[in-house]
């Protein structure tokens, strides 16, 4: 929840990326043509595909996902 509004947390993470792709795109002057994500190693399959669905969400291009411990 935020406030009184339930939110999914894709939701809440695309509206990061998006946030970060509009700073690129101001210091780039061009928009992410690739991007990579990582997220923790033990994350399993359907943690990393909200983060992949939230970046398509975000207008972002499909995301390398990367592990890190």
């Amino acid at each position: 929840y935020l406030g009184d509004r339930e939110l999914r947390s894709t939701e809440l993470i695309a509206t990061v990326l998006r946030r970060v792709a509009t700073e690129a795109q101001r210091v780039a002057n061009t928009t992410p043509a690739h991007v990579t994500l990582t997220h923790p190693a033990a994350w399993g399959a359907q943690r990393r595909d909200a983060l992949s669905r939230a970046a398509a969400q975000a207008g972002l291009p499909a995301p390398m996902l990367v592990a890190e411990p």
